[in-house]
């Protein structure tokens, strides 16, 4: 009688076939309908503990079903770096009726998700926000659970991923869906019973093209925006642009306004300061392009150097409005603040003039005058020069209604042959003289003309020192900018400073 053994197999190193590993499961109650009850609880690779999913994070946040924007954290990330976080963690909220949806384990040791966010339209509110939701079972896969499912919406944020059709609707509820027209009609019945006109006509087919690529492209930024926030939770930097400057403040103000719905301003700011930091030059002279814009950034950054160079470039501009911009999306103080260092702009302009024009020579102690036999004519001549070049520039910027033109006093500014150059004075003055001989004429002291000259340019420079003082960290010549850019902002004016007197 032959006696049967166990059939033994193979192990340790000589074992065939590929090494053996462990795998976590993901379990369900038998009652479940999850997913995740078939093929007899199937081992799940949870992939790399790392971010964006944190195996004993015990917090799920879906913003998309697409899994790089599924994400597990630590509750005690999310508290320490959002005050927002913290109080809806905090939050109790009814919990799925047992037997009516089952919860699942979900990825990390011993199921440690807990606590799960989706991203969905919040009433009252235009910017999409992540909502507290009771744990469900998975439907995407075991990288976060499944939203509730609205009716009726057709967003493709958080909880409105996959809106049923009307189709569907009508099948699953007791209560039948009409069928909608352009205009009003009747079934038969009393006219109480007309059906409201809900459908409008559909938009013209490029415009709509063009209304959902906007869409998409708003809805990937903000997705990209929320990795970025929660990358600095994790003491990681955000994923900026490093070369496009436009690109990367689009994806900045994205992540300002992110971290400002969620109280994470602190936790955001150094890396975005050092961000723009490294664009140098390039960064001053995108401010120029539109100072609005970045005075606006520059407020939730608390950044000195932004808010001072779009302060400047905004003031030296003011009353008008050539940036992209538009003026009534600045907050009314940053508005009052720039309406006021243009007041005080004005003043200083007006100051200005006010000397150049009475700018002479004096003979004696009197200004130069014209005397009866044509004495110091070479001089008074000079100062009428002067005067009238003064005159021109004045209300050549007038009439081409660019009164906040800086150009001329930055040529007062220059001295020299900036302007009135000596030598094609000189020339003028002769062939007013009829081409008469120098010895022979009121004209004798040529050298005269150029010593008045100079004397009445000196003291004009000295006149418009203030006004031509460049506060902007770019030479106005290379940015081509007319205005004055003399304008001083100071600590206390920050609107982060606390110090406003």
């Amino acid at each position: 009688m032959k006696t049967r053994h166990p059939e033994k197999r193979p192990s340790g190193p000589s074992a065939p076939g590929p090494p053996l590993t462990k795998r976590r499961r993901i379990s369900s109650s038998p009652a479940s309908n999850s997913i995740f009850a078939t093929a007899n609880a199937a081992a799940v690779d949870l992939g790399p503990d790392a971010f964006p999913r944190f195996h004993k994070g015990s917090v799920s946040i879906l913003l998309s079903a697409d899994p790089k924007f599924q994400f597990q954290f630590h509750r005690a990330v999310l508290e320490r770096n959002s005050k927002w976080f913290s109080a809806s963690l905090d939050a109790v909220i009814e919990e799925p009726v047992a037997g009516a949806q089952a919860k699942v384990d979900l990825p990390g040791a011993h199921g440690a998700a807990k606590l799960r966010f989706v991203l969905e339209k919040v009433e009252r509110r235009d910017e999409p926000m992540l909502v507290r939701k009771p744990l469900v079972e998975n439907v995407f896969g075991v990288h976060g659970p499944a939203p509730e499912l609205i009716a009726g919406s057709t967003s493709t944020l958080g909880a409105e991923l996959f809106p049923p059709s009307p189709k569907s609707m009508a099948e699953d509820s007791a209560i039948p869906v009409p069928s909608l027209s352009c205009h009003a009609t009747t079934t038969g019945g009393p006219t109480t019973g007309r059906t409201p006109s809900l459908v409008k006509p559909e938009p013209d087919e490029e415009k709509g093209e063009e209304a959902g690529r906007k869409a998409e492209e708003a809805q990937q930024r903000r997705l990209e925006g929320y990795n970025n926030l929660f990358l600095t939770y994790y003491n990681m930097a955000p994923r900026i642009e490093p070369k496009d400057i436009g690109v990367a403040l689009e994806q900045c103000e994205t992540l300002i306004r992110l971290a400002t719905l969620y109280d994470s301003l602190a936790t955001v700011r150094p890396y975005l300061g050092n961000i723009f930091s490294q664009y140098r030059r390039a960064l001053f002279v995108a401010i120029a392009a539109d100072p609005p814009r970045w005075m606006k950034l520059a407020v939730p950054l608390q950044s000195a150097a932004i808010f001072t160079e779009a302060v400047v470039h905004l003031v030296g501009c003011y009353p008008r409005w050539p940036w992209p911009t538009q003026h009534t999306t600045v907050p009314s103080a940053l508005l009052r603040l720039v309406a006021a260092k243009q007041a005080k702009l004005t003043t200083l302009r007006a100051d200005a003039d006010h000397d150049l024009f009475l700018n002479t020579i004096k003979v004696g102690d009197a200004p130069v005058t014209l005397g009866p036999a044509g004495t110091h004519y070479e001089t008074w001549i000079v100062v009428q020069l002067f005067r009238d070049w003064l005159c021109r520039a004045m209300n050549a910027a007038r009439d081409a209604r660019r009164e906040d033109s800086g150009t001329h006093y930055r040529l007062l500014r220059q001295g020299g042959d900036a302007y009135l150059p000596a030598e094609a004075q000189v020339a003028l003055l002769k062939r007013c003289a009829g081409g008469a001989q120098p010895d022979g004429d009121i004209f004798a002291a040529w050298a005269e003309v150029r010593a008045d000259l100079k004397l009445l340019k000196d003291y004009a420079a000295g006149v418009v020192e203030e006004l031509c003082a460049n506060n902007l960290m770019v030479e106005v010549a290379e940015l081509g900018v007319e205005y004055l850019t003399c304008t001083q902002v100071h600590e206390w004016e920050f609107p982060w400073s606390g110090k406003g007197k």
